[in-house]
């Protein structure tokens, strides 16, 4: 005779097998804990955010810091979390016999670094600090300029008060800003960068925006004049001036000095040869090709990468903008007020 313990038993295993992997949803249905709105960030996206948050750190350590300076002496001192600083308040070569620093490095005076050092914690430079070659850094913040020698590196951000000036063949990864400049070199590549302008040339600023034609008239004509939009390429022949806003389906072509008074958006390519001017934005699903000595007073973006010719200028000072693609190349003696943002890759052309 057949037990029916066995198709019962059966059935019960069978069951919670079932529901074990419905358990927490069917816990969530009751107790809803996860109904909540989903947690965002806190802070405002600011560039600069990093470094504020390591002058809060080491806030602590000012008054240290400052006898070390009034002294001319180096000391080692700890953060109330019990992290351990090393404090320079001696100006001149900072010549340490290992390669690497494992402590967190705060300067008081003016300090020039030798070659081949590798900070493993953040930097912190009171003064004028002079880089050397193959130097890497894991997170610097200065309160004056700061100078980068050849090849050096920096992993996760840099920020300087004074300029930033960054030698041939150096990588700045994550967040690069300053409040006066950057200079790069050629060989430099980048990820985030803001400064009121950003130089690709070493020694000599590119009065650009003086020389540049007042035509804020044009531009509110064109605002007023709304925009058309293009099924299919379009192609703006030499010398040749278009008023207000376009959009085209297409890929947009610029010959020899073009001018729009107004932006451009194309669901293509985009290619501007020498002497083109933008006075609005360009946007492209793309890729943007900029021959030499244009200017693009506008955000300049890409679905797919831009290449900027040499001197040529995006924004103004007075109206700083936006550069962003996946991929950006720019060529030597160019000018960008505002944010160059790479999102995989940024690199000043050779």
């Amino acid at each position: 005779m057949m037990s029916v313990w066995a198709p019962l038993a059966l059935t019960a295993t069978t069951g919670v097998m079932i529901a074990i992997p419905l358990a927490p949803a069917l816990m969530e249905v009751f107790q809803r804990r996860d109904a909540s709105p989903l947690p965002t960030r806190k802070d405002d996206g600011n560039i600069r955010n990093f470094a504020r948050a390591f002058r809060r750190y080491i806030e602590p350590l000012r008054p240290e810091l400052a006898a070390c300076a009034e002294s001319n002496s180096i000391m080692e001192t700890r953060l109330p979390n019990g992290a351990y600083a090393l404090l320079v308040g001696k100006a001149g070569v900072y010549d340490v016999p290992e390669d690497k620093v494992q402590t967190l490095v705060l300067f008081a005076k003016q300090c020039t670094l030798t070659e081949n050092l590798v900070f493993t914690q953040d930097v912190y430079a009171g003064n004028v600090l002079y880089g050397g070659r193959r130097n890497a850094f894991r997170a610097l913040l200065g309160d004056n300029d700061i100078y980068l020698a050849e090849e050096s590196c920096v992993l996760r951000w840099l920020h300087a008060e004074g300029k930033i000036v960054v030698g041939q063949l150096s990588r700045l990864f994550g967040r690069v800003s300053s409040e006066e400049a950057i200079y790069l070199s050629p060989g430099c590549s980048f990820e985030r960068m803001h400064a009121p302008t950003i130089f690709t040339s070493i020694g000599s600023e590119l009065d650009l925006a003086s020389a540049a034609p007042e035509t804020k008239p044009l531009a509110e004509e064109a605002r007023r004049l709304g925009r058309s939009r293009i099924n299919g390429d379009l192609h703006l022949g030499s010398g040749e001036m278009l008023l207000g806003n376009i959009i085209v389906t297409g890929s947009i072509h610029m010959d020899e000095r073009t001018r729009i008074f107004g932006s451009a958006k194309g669901n293509g390519d985009i290619h501007l040869r020498d002497q083109v001017e933008v006075q609005g934005s360009l946007v492209s699903t793309r890729t943007i090709h900029i021959a030499s000595n244009c200017s693009v007073r506008g955000p300049l973006l890409a679905e797919n990468e831009i290449i900027i010719g040499a001197g040529t200028q995006i924004g103004t000072p007075g109206s700083p903008t936006s550069v962003s693609a996946p991929r950006i190349r720019i060529s030597r003696d160019c000018a960008v007020h505002g944010t160059l943002w790479a999102r995989v890759e940024g690199r000043v052309e050779e």
